[in-house]
């Protein structure tokens, strides 16, 4: 269906004037997407073909950082964790796949993992949870003009949260002491939203993986490069600890 309308206009598919072929290539999609199960995280056991299968997309990812043979530089194909529960858009139609638009490098870790049964406190994964700062002052937060204008009708402001403390590593470092002698293990450390800033990013996960942490979780901010420019805040820092 799909090689016999390779003339159609990308008009007809938009406007969805040509039904066969729009459900033939949904259903290549749905297809391709449910033969990308276990690729990026494996639920469940697999055969000896499945394995090789799995073995080879892993052996993509690892080299090219796409699951695809297409080359990456066009397009590329990542394993996909979740589908977001509420709301529907382009990206609910996949469970297992996702693709990337030219230009977005990823690279693709895998975190060890402990096996049930064979050590201690390996029924899960332990997180921890740390509060930083621990005290929030009125005079963290200051008000940044910007390089936007004010709508009249929409009058607004900007500000930017500056902390007076650095990040205290040896309370990091304590708290992982404690948390260990707790449950043995710490695999994930997770830190609030704009707790870090971009230049103690190396120190802490170098503190974690001292611990054996896996992974680390966190806001990073970053301070403005001129004044009167908006501070850089760089989001969610994610990070397999190797």
């Amino acid at each position: 269906m799909v090689r016999a309308r390779a003339g159609i206009p990308l008009d007809d598919l938009t406007e969805a004037r040509d039904w066969r072929l729009c459900e033939a290539l949904l259903t290549l999609h749905a297809i391709a997407d449910e033969a990308c199960a276990g690729l990026g995280v494996a639920l469940d056991a697999a055969g000896a073909d499945g394995l090789r299968y799995r073995a080879r997309g892993r052996e993509l990812l690892a080299r090219t950082g796409s699951l695809a043979r297409i080359p990456a530089h066009l397009v590329r194909v990542l394993p996909k964790v979740r589908t977001p529960p509420t709301g529907s858009s382009v990206r609910a139609l996949s469970r297992y796949a996702a693709v990337l638009v030219p230009g977005v490098e990823a690279r693709w870790h895998k975190a060890p993992a402990r096996r049930l049964g064979l050590q201690p406190c390996g029924e899960g994964v332990n997180y921890l949870l740390l509060p930083w700062p621990l005290r929030v002052r009125s005079s963290d937060f200051r008000p940044v003009a910007g390089p936007l204008q004010k709508l009249a009708d929409d009058p607004f402001g900007f500000f930017e949260f500056v902390p007076s403390g650095r990040l205290d590593l040896d309370l990091v470092d304590r708290m992982l002491v404690a948390a260990q002698d707790e449950v043995e293990t710490v695999d994930v450390v997770i830190l609030p939203e704009s707790a870090v800033e971009h230049g103690e990013i190396d120190d802490l996960e170098a503190l974690l993986a001292r611990h054996g942490v896996t992974g680390l979780i966190t806001g990073v901010r970053e301070r403005p490069a001129r004044p009167g420019q908006f501070p850089r805040k760089l989001g969610a820092h994610r990070r397999v600890l190797r």
